[in-house]
Formats: structure tokens, C-alpha cells, sequence
């Protein structure tokens, strides 16, 4: 099987979703079938709650899939990541992590308040980046050297001198024992370390895509 996120349209609204497809030679036609989409309600809430307005690309192992589903792309308030263990179309879906979930080895009412979109997996133990409190730290980006052109144009000439964004001082790399159903902590910020993920200048300048596309 393969296992992938999704964007498209539907009218004027854009959604995303979560996929997988059978690779079966002997059934070389078998449809696309939906994990997770925009139209199903994170789980967790009453009839008529929030549903998925951001989806990342999944892990997979050979058994079973995680991805990290949430309200919104900028600022996410909702969401997690979740497992499907049935190969079905819209199967249950099991929280793993949440918005809200404690932070381990905090003082008890600390929770996550931001996990990354990247997931390593293996069927049993998921590996994932998050972020806890609201103090932040100053990081300035500094434009690329290399790649998208109008981009690299674009930063140089607006931040010759960077571009100052806040990042969580708070943050570490967790991992999920899906059996034992218990969140360890892998590494934390602290006094060995000052920060997990490495900040860039990305995205889409002005003007280029889309009429409805972010900027960077």
C-alpha cells in the first residue's frame, strides 16, 4: 500500500486529507481511500465540532498509519496525531498525542501546545517534535543562497538583514508507545539544548501562485 496527503478544491473551498491506495498486481485499478479528510470532525468532540482543516503527510508502518490532523495550519488550536489501524475508507481513528496532552516530566496542567508535522514510525513507537509554554526566543532567518528565484530576490531585497521570527523556548523530540499507550521524552531544551528544528526563509513571495496563496 502507499499512504499520502492530498490537497484540492470543492467549489470555492480548499480542503486536504489523508489517503492510501492498494498496490496489489492483481488489482492494479483499486481506488484511493480516504483516512482522513476535511469533511470528518477531530476526534474527541460532540456532533458538530471542528473538523480537519490541515493534514500532514502520514507515517506508515505495515500494519497501520499516523499523521498529525489539525484545526488550522496558522495557529492551530485542535487537533493531533492520530492512528488508523483498519484499511478501510474514514476508519476509527485512535488519539495518540493532542493539543492539550501534559508534557511529560513538567509540573502537572503543563501541555503541548504545538507538534510538529514530521513523524517517524514503526507500527509500534511514533517519534514526534512539540512545543509547551509561551515564552518564545528571537531568531533571525537569513535569506537563501540558493533556490527559488523570485523567492531568494524577493528576501534580499526586503530583509537584507533577516527576517526576525519568535520560535517556542520550550520544545522537544517525544515518543509514543502505542502498546504501553505512554509519551517518553526523547530530548528537551534546557541546559544541553537550545533548539530542535532549523528555522528557514520559505514559502511563496508575493504575487507568485495563486490569487488566493500565502505569501512566505
Amino acid at each position: 500500500k502507499v499512504v499520502f496527503k492530498g490537497n484540492y478544491t470543492d467549489g470555492d473551498l480548499k480542503k486536504t486529507g489523508v489517503y492510501f491506495r492498494g498496490l496489489d498486481p492483481l488489482k492494479p485499478t483499486r481506488k484511493v481511500n480516504v483516512i482522513a479528510n476535511s469533511n470528518r470532525l477531530i476526534p474527541g468532540q460532540p456532533a458538530g465540532g471542528v473538523k480537519f482543516g490541515s493534514t500532514a503527510p502520514p507515517s506508515a508502518s505495515d500494519k497501520d498509519v499516523v499523521f498529525l490532523g489539525l484545526d488550522n495550519e496558522q495557529p492551530p488550536t485542535l487537533g493531533g496525531i492520530y492512528r488508523s489501524v483498519d484499511w478501510t475508507s474514514n476508519p476509527k481513528l485512535k488519539t495518540l498525542v493532542k493539543f492539550g496532552s501534559q508534557v511529560p516530566g513538567e509540573p502537572s496542567g503543563t501541555t503541548f501546545n504545538s507538534i510538529g508535522e514530521v513523524l517517524s514510525y514503526d507500527g509500534r513507537f511514533v517519534s514526534f517534535w512539540a512545543a509547551w509554554g509561551a515564552e518564545t526566543m528571537a531568531v533571525t532567518l537569513q535569506c537563501p543562497e540558493e533556490g527559488n528565484e523570485k523567492l531568494v530576490e524577493f528576501c534580499k531585497t526586503t530583509y537584507p538583514n533577516g527576517y526576525v521570527v519568535q520560535v517556542p523556548v520550550h520544545q522537544g523530540i517525544f515518543v509514543r508507545d502505542t502498546e504501553l499507550k505512554k509519551t517518553r521524552v526523547a530530548a528537551k531544551t534546557g541546559s544541553q539544548y537550545s533548539d530542535f528544528l532549523y528555522w528557514v526563509f520559505s514559502g511563496r513571495p508575493p504575487g507568485v501562485g495563486d490569487a488566493d496563496s500565502e505569501d512566505f
